[in-house]
């Protein structure tokens, strides 16, 4: 699993990890961890993100990324930290889930590869 999803395996074991810290009164070793997550998993999604909407795909990931760098400036890590887990999770599990295209299909239902809708009066 591991390999095949690496960012939300890895943000999902150390949210374990830095839970266990601050149960273990190390709050400050746990908000390092939750800052791992968030820079290793937040780059290469705002990275892809950034390609989308350069292809003009607009989605809500937009939004995700906007929380994660919005965690990043406020200090809230947790949050940041399970946005990246939520974002990573539906970009790589939901394709292997439902197939590529019906993903796609999904995100864009009036994409530029969409058939048109028709109104009233288009038959």
């Amino acid at each position: 699993m591991i390999k095949r999803y690496p960012i939300p395996a890895v943000a999902l074991s150390l949210l374990l990890v830095s839970a266990l810290l601050w149960l273990g009164r190390r709050s400050e070793l746990a908000n390092w961890v939750l800052l791992a997550i968030i820079v290793w998993g937040g780059i290469p999604l705002l990275w892809e993100t950034i390609k989308r909407l350069w292809h003009r795909e607009f989605s809500i990931d937009v939004i995700a990324v906007i929380a994660i760098i919005g965690s990043l400036l406020l200090h809230e890590y947790l949050a940041g930290a399970i946005v990246v887990l939520m974002l990573s999770g539906v970009r790589h599990w939901k394709p292997m889930r439902y197939g590529a295209h019906a993903a796609h299909s999904q995100r864009w239902p009036n994409g530029p590869h969409a058939p048109p809708i028709s109104g009233k009066g288009n038959n």
